[in-house]
Order: C-alpha cells, then sequence, then structure tokens
C-alpha cells in the first residue's frame, strides 16, 4: 500500500492540484484502497441484510424451513443458471423467562397494531396511536400469536375483542384455523383466509365497498 507522507507545505494547499504529480498518485492510490476496502465492507452488509430479510420471512410464518427458487438468475449480463435458496432453522428461540405482563411484553419489542388492540381490550388501555385494527397478514398475526403465548390468560377471552371491534368478528371466530394454518407455514393458504375473515370483518363492522374502495359512514363514536 503507497504510504502517504505530506510536508507541511502540501497539507496547506487548498486543492490537490497544488500538489505534485507524485503526491497526486499516492493519494489517489490511498483513496482507491479506501473505497475497496468499504465496497467489501458493504456486500457484506447486503449479504447479511438480505439473509436475515429471507429468515425473518420464515419466523413470520413459524417455519422452521422455507425454500425459494430462482430461475434463469443473470448479473451484468451474465447467466448463473438456476438457484434454490433455503433458509433452514438451527435451533429453537429460548423461552425461560418469557414475558408474563402486559407491561413486559410491550417492553420487549415485538408489537403491532393488532396485538396493542387486544391489549387495549384486555387492559382498558389506550387503544393504538393509529386507532385499533385487525392483523392483515401473517406477520401481523404471528405478533397476536406470541401475545397469546407470553400472556395465556387472553386466549379465553378473545371474544371481547370482536364484541368491542365488529371487524375481528369473523378472525376471532376462526382464530383457531387461522393459528393452525400459521402453524403450518402455509402462508398462500393462511393469506387467503384471512383475507376473506377481513372482508367479513369490514361488513360487519359498517363499511361499503365502492368503485373507490371502502367507505363507512362516520357515527362519532369511534376510538380516538
Amino acid at each position: 500500500m503507497a504510504e502517504l507522507i505530506l510536508t507541511e507545505a502540501e497539507k496547506a494547499a487548498t486543492t490537490w492540484l497544488e500538489l505534485d504529480d507524485a503526491t497526486i498518485g499516492k493519494l489517489v492510490k490511498k483513496q482507491a484502497l479506501a473505497i475497496m476496502d468499504k465496497s467489501v465492507e458493504m456486500e457484506q452488509i447486503t449479504s447479511t441484510s438480505a439473509v436475515m430479510l429471507l429468515c425473518g420471512f420464515a419466523a413470520d410464518m413459524n417455519a422452521d424451513k422455507s425454500e425459494y427458487d430462482i430461475g434463469g438468475f443473470t448479473e451484468a449480463g451474465e447467466s448463473f443458471g438456476d438457484w434454490k435458496v433455503t433458509v433452514q432453522r438451527q435451533s429453537a428461540p429460548d423461552t425461560e423467562g418469557a414475558t408474563t405482563t402486559p407491561l413486559e411484553w410491550m417492553m420487549a419489542g415485538d408489537t403491532g397494531i393488532s396485538s396493542e388492540t387486544i391489549v387495549h381490550v384486555m387492559e382498558g388501555t389506550p387503544p393504538p396511536l393509529l386507532g385499533p385494527d385487525v392483523p392483515y397478514d401473517a406477520g401481523d398475526f404471528g405478533r397476536c400469536h406470541r401475545l397469546l403465548l407470553a400472556i395465556p390468560e387472553y386466549r379465553g377471552r378473545l371474544q371481547e375483542v370482536a364484541d368491542r371491534y365488529p371487524a375481528w368478528v369473523g378472525i376471532i371466530r376462526e382464530w383457531s384455523r387461522l393459528d393452525t394454518l400459521y402453524m403450518a407455514g402455509d402462508r398462500r393458504l393462511f393469506q387467503e383466509e384471512l383475507d376473506v375473515l377481513i372482508h367479513e370483518g369490514r361488513l360487519a363492522d359498517g363499511w361499503t365497498p365502492t368503485s373507490f374502495g371502502w367507505q363507512k359512514k362516520s357515527t362519532g363514536d369511534e376510538d380516538e
């Protein structure tokens, strides 16, 4: 690696153009090597982020193993053939000392609007900042699922959520079925059934499908 030692006069230079050619050459080489080092670091960060994203998708569906097929992979115009990416859990999470109170659960950070809605109904706490709502996908449902594992007594009281918020009526009625699909890791079937129940809940909650989307007449008594 080129060693760059600047004289006092060179250090005081306003621009690189005031330096001699040899010094500029060393400076350019030093900067180029620094950029290469950063490039390798960024590639490692990007690769790790991509792997963590795939692990997150699998965890959301409670799956111990997920496979992704990539056909005809190319990069920079070069073909690399067909690939299969496999993400597999190596060990189960440590559940020792699992949270058992609403405060501990909230502080753990595994929260979302739908799971916070459940706690809001069970504990009489303020509704979520963006308003109470249902789970819309496996990630949302997974947070609700883990909430019920952390605070099991909520499971037998889920009907209270549907009684308070009609949008939950179908989801609560079919909770066991959704839980089974979630545990099986069948993302496609889970989402199909959840979408049907979300539609049912919107109708029960007074929403009407229109050409512009769902619309609801305000009654003035919604939670703020």
